[in-house]
């Protein structure tokens, strides 16, 4: 709709007559013209085209004209979307109800008859128009109380509100239509560290730029909503196939990871993507409710795997997006990727929360796939829990991340290595013995420097070799973390039953401290308790001074996330870890 200033209530109205009579317009001119701006046309044709071009406040219309009657210049008029709400006024001669009842299923606002009576002329025509200018004044402010309620003040995008409600029509539609529905859920990395540094006027036009940016990617009849800080959150309707959701992440990766100029100064974060798939299956499931809350919850689960998996791409909920090809990626090829060397290590750092020095790098598994590019393991290794091929790329990411561990030991930077291992790896037999190998066939890097990354283990004959490889880990000298904590139904009972040696609080426990203030004394208690248990607490994904400081506060022992470090290449550690201990001296 149209913005509308009360101020157009005292303008001179402007009526378009259309009449091929030339006594009438000269009758209605000299009648009218000291209340309106009159415009006058003498055929149906040249009357269109006045009113395409003066948008008049009413049109006065002869309904018996030769050529194009008055009913077709209607008929037109109410089908051109530009025109179709100007009121239309019928003169005509003929008391036909027949014609009147024509008129008015074409949409005409009022009949005057012939010959005219100015008087009547000229209150039909005030009331026609007072009203059509009071009903605008009336739908625009009540539009904006509408869009006060339903939007974000800031990026004027849909709030959280509308976005239950745009959600529950996708999901209809997409039943009805049985076309799959994607839900995602973006958050910007390293965004909170630009109101750090820059102030939150900076933040605020980063915040709009990037959301128009998101709208220039979707297609008519997507949406996307602001759903908190740097959260949003997408709708993409009507997909033609669970595929063509692809190039929209990677066009959206594209554009939110460019620059933003704000004054001199280049702004700059990345998106972590997370994709809920609603999927043909779902939708022959009418009689299944939908559970709209849950639906986000678990695409901000997928955004925070894309986040573990060092930010700046996208994972889906509960697949692979390669599952979603014609043709997905077989064992074959993974095995080729090993044997080709594709796969690649990137390095996080990890800080010491108290002195702030970097006392860990934790490797992360990349595949350079020569046709997808750069693949994080979500996309290729969800298929292989329980495969020997998954034992295989744990094995080259243990060599290769320890042979790297141990060249920048012998550099002097003396930092302890992190590897994620996979459960099936983790609890196979022999897993300590094959890592005593591996640390004594390579160069030297000391099992005291070593930390691993587990997942909680929920099966019974699986558990007994998980304790097993955490025995055998310790009498090399490895430490052995639980990775996620929090995010499982029984850590509790794998903390007491494992002899672990501390555990990764799960990301979404750090960012819900950011959304819910309120929850930060739960997990200053949680904490305290994991302490009491003499575990060591790593805080994952803390992207401000202010959370660092918290987490610090609470008695965090360590800490990852952009207000740390970024994922880097291996090519760039020995910089960072140089600039770090400089800034730190």
């Amino acid at each position: 709709m149209n913005s509308f200033d009360s101020s157009e209530l005292l303008a001179t109205p402007k009526v378009l007559i259309i009449d091929d009579v030339p006594a009438n317009l000269k009758v209605l001119l000299a009648s009218l013209s000291d209340e309106y701006d009159i415009i006058m046309a003498t055929s149906g044709e040249q009357g269109l085209k006045l009113a395409a071009s003066t948008k008049p406040d009413v049109i006065m219309l002869d309904i018996s004209m030769p050529g194009m009657d008055g009913h077709e210049v209607c008929r037109q008029l109410k089908s051109n979307k530009e025109l179709r709400d100007i009121p239309v006024v019928f003169s005509t001669a003929l008391a036909d109800p027949a014609n009147e009842a024509k008129g008015l299923l074409l949409g005409a606002a009022d009949f005057i008859n012939k010959p005219f009576r100015i008087e009547v002329v000229k209150l039909r025509l005030r009331n026609i128009i007072d009203g059509q200018r009071l009903r605008k004044l009336i739908e625009n402010k009540n539009l904006e109380l509408q869009v006060s309620a339903t939007s974000d003040p800031l990026t004027k995008l849909p709030n959280r509100a509308t976005l239950d409600d745009r959600l529950e029509v996708a999901v209809s539609l997409a039943r009805r239509n049985r076309l799959p529905l994607a839900l995602l859920f973006i958050d910007l990395d390293g965004f909170k560290l630009i109101n750090d540094q820059h102030g939150h006027a900076a933040g605020d036009q980063l915040l709009v730029r990037l959301s128009q940016r998101i709208q220039d990617c979707l297609r008519e009849g997507d949406t996307v909503a602001r759903f908190g800080g740097d959260e949003f959150v997408v709708i993409i309707n009507n997909l033609e196939g669970e595929t063509a959701v692809l190039p929209m992440l990677e066009r959206l990766l594209q554009v939110l990871a460019k620059p933003v100029m704000y004054g001199d100064t280049n702004l700059q974060v990345s998106a972590s993507i997370g994709v809920r798939m609603i999927t043909s299956t779902f939708n022959r499931e009418p009689h299944v409710k939908v559970d709209q809350a849950l639906l986000i919850k678990q695409a901000d689960e997928a955004m925070y795997a894309a986040k573990k998996a060092g930010k700046n791409q996208y994972a889906f909920f509960g697949q692979a997006p390669l599952e979603l090809l014609g043709n997905p990626i077989g064992n074959e090829e993974i095995a080729q990727a090993l044997l080709e060397d594709q796969f690649e290590l990137m390095y996080c750092p990890m800080a010491d929360a108290q002195t702030g020095e970097i006392v860990a790098l934790e490797a992360l598994l990349r595949w350079r796939h020569p046709e997808l590019g750069l693949l994080s393991p979500r996309v290729f290794l969800l298929g292989l829990e329980k495969h020997s091929l998954s034992v295989e790329v744990g094995q080259w990411v243990l060599q290769n991340a320890i042979k790297q561990f141990s060249q920048w030991r012998a550099k002097g930077f003396k930092v302890a290595g992190n590897i994620n291992i996979g459960a099936y790896h983790f609890s196979r037999p022999g897993f300590g013995a094959g890592l005593r190998k591996i640390l004594n066939d390579g160069p030297a890097f000391p099992g005291e420097a070593l930390i691993l990354d587990i997942s909680e283990v929920q099966d019974l004959q699986a558990f007994s070799a998980v304790r097993q490889s955490i025995q055998e880990c310790h009498d090399i000298g490895a430490s052995v973390f639980l990775d996620d904590f929090g995010s499982g139904q029984s850590s509790l009972t794998f903390l007491r039953e494992c002899p672990i040696n501390g555990v990764k609080l799960d990301g979404a426990l750090i960012k819900e401290m950011e959304r819910t203030p309120s929850t930060q004394p739960m997990i200053r208690k949680l904490i305290e308790l994991l302490q009491v248990m003499n575990l060591q607490v790593v805080a994952e994904f803390v992207e401000t001074e202010a959370m660092k400081a918290t987490l610090t506060k609470f008695g965090c022992d360590r800490l990852q996330g952009y207000a740390i470090g970024p994922t880097l290449p291996p090519s760039e550690v020995e910089a960072f870890l140089q600039d770090h201990a400089r800034a730190a001296a």
